[in-house]
């Protein structure tokens, strides 16, 4: 995943009177340039706030420092609304000049969080940006004249997994500063493998079994900068999964400890979604939760159903998930995370009824068990009809005992059938089905060319997931008494009668 880097706060407090003692040597430019190195992708504006003289402060040890002096409001802020917005605050209620407001944050240059009021204030009453700017690495915003900027990024500009710059004050000669770095939030997911519990980005179960999903998503370390903070997670299903919103658990885990957050914090909404996605999970201001640190993970589990409509085989069923967050200290912007993906996986087994020369048979019956915790449990019975063929949609990967429980007509049962369904992924960016075995109870692999099962990755409707053909032979026909020997001794006794009865009329002709 690419790396993504946001731009923290830095607050560079304007020296605007010259202390006792110092020298002030006059700078003659008419124009200034600040080059920001490292600055991503960010395009920056320039705001004049103050406007006065440039002056260079030789101080002591032979070092010189930029002061403004004959300060009047800037170019780039609207002074009078920003006076009266300023004079509501109890730092800046005497002040009714521009001189005074910059006297309040020279007496106070070490308070940060005057300075970041201060800031917050001056961007609600902008007006045109009064430098220039350009995208590039580095960025440099030039044609600025003497004065005190406020420097941010431009609206509209941030996008995606990025998040805007916390206002920049700084009092401008020519000049450049390197932006530090910070994480914004991401977001993983994760599905339960049921044969073990483990949590990682696959597993398979059967049909009708519930799933469990678990959202994990990181915090910002610059979330004290906001007054508001956003955070929901955007969830999408595939078509045979189904949400059951009853289940949904939210909690912080920090340092390994959970602690359960109130569902009074946030909401678990499935309808009026505007990208399609499955559900949401909104917090519409995650400072409410209490105990959170740049530490923190936002954590929610939650189960859905796999259905009828589940892939079988195949690219599974994927479910993702992306996670908007505020991502303007200033404003009320969003950014997005990549999306994360896990995939759930589910098999079919058709039986095909024959006999020994490969006629198809009908009236057979077939139970299906499937072995968990060493009892053998009942999956699906198919009882006898006109069908030939037998599907048993939607099976977890394990060991499974086929049973006849009725034979055809004048055919023999055949012997349970054991065998165990063995899947191999393969975990990339994405999660692969690469190949399916089935196995007999000694380990022996029957799904070759030869073998009992054959199998086949991507099923359609004329070619199934995992098929076998069981062989019914005729059963033996026996001796039986009370019939065709009877039917002789009847025949036998007829003929010695006629032949009596000749005999006897010959006899008496003869007389």
């Amino acid at each position: 995943m690419k790396q993504i880097k946001k731009i923290c706060l830095f607050f560079f407090i304007a020296i605007f009177m010259v202390p006792m003692g110092a020298k002030a040597l006059a700078e003659e430019n008419d124009t200034y340039t600040i080059t920001i190195q490292n600055a991503g992708n960010h395009t920056y504006e320039a705001y004049q706030i103050f406007s006065g003289r440039l002056d260079m402060l030789e101080v002591n040890d032979g070092t010189s420092t930029p002061v403004l002096t004959d300060i009047l409001w800037g170019e780039g802020v609207n002074g009078a609304q920003l006076l009266q917005a300023l004079q509501k605050q109890a730092e800046f209620v005497n002040c009714n000049s521009a001189a005074d407001v910059s006297k309040v944050l020279s007496d106070k240059n070490t308070n940060e969080q005057l300075a970041k009021k201060f800031a917050k204030l001056a961007g609600q009453h902008l007006k045109n940006p009064t430098g220039t700017f350009s995208s590039g690495k580095p960025s440099t915003i030039s044609n600025l004249k003497a004065g005190y900027y406020l420097i941010k990024d431009q609206e509209g500009s941030v996008q995606g997994h990025e998040a805007y710059t916390d206002f920049v004050l700084r009092v401008v000669k020519n000049t450049q500063f390197t932006p530090k770095t910070t994480k914004v939030p991401s977001v993983s997911k994760k599905v339960k493998e049921n044969s073990n519990q483990s949590w990682g980005k696959r597993a398979d179960d059967s049909i009708g079994s519930a799933v469990s999903f678990q959202l994990i998503g990181t915090l910002p370390d610059h979330l004290e900068n906001y007054e508001t903070y956003q955070y929901v997670f955007h969830d999408t299903l595939s078509k045979g999964m189904e949400f059951q919103p009853d289940t949904v658990r939210v909690y912080v885990k920090n340092d390994g400890t959970d602690t359960e957050v109130a569902k009074a914090n946030y909401q678990v909404l499935t309808t009026g979604l505007s990208d399609s996605c499955t559900f949401e999970i909104r917090f519409d201001n995650l400072k409410q939760v209490s105990g959170l640190d740049s530490g923190s993970q936002i954590v929610v589990e939650y189960a859905a159903t796999l259905t009828e409509d589940a892939v079988i085989a195949g690219a599974g069923n994927p479910n993702e998930v992306y996670l908007e967050f505020s991502n303007n200290p200033n404003g009320a912007q969003t950014g997005k995370t990549p999306k994360d993906q896990v995939v759930v996986f589910t098999y079919e087994l058709v039986v095909n009824k024959k006999d020994e020369k490969d006629h198809v048979l009908s009236g057979a019956a077939f139970s299906l068990y499937q072995k968990k915790e060493s009892q053998w449990t009942l999956v699906k019975s198919i009882e006898a009809g006109e069908t030939t063929s037998f599907r048993f949609k939607g099976l977890d990967a394990g060991q499974y005992k086929l049973v006849e429980t009725k034979a055809p007509a004048g055919y023999n049962k055949v012997e349970d059938l054991i065998f165990t369904i063995r899947a191999v992924y393969e975990e990339r960016q994405e999660v692969l089905l690469k190949s399916i075995q089935i196995v007999d109870e000694e380990g022996r692999d029957i799904s070759t060319s030869d073998g009992i099962f054959r199998v086949n990755l991507r099923p359609d409707p004329n070619n199934h997931n995992i098929v076998t053909d069981v062989i019914n032979k005729k059963g033996s026909t026996l001796p039986q008494t009370g019939g065709r020997g009877t039917k002789g001794l009847y025949a036998v006794g007829g003929l010695l009668i006629v032949v009596a009865l000749i005999g006897f009329i010959k006899k008496r002709k003869h007389k």
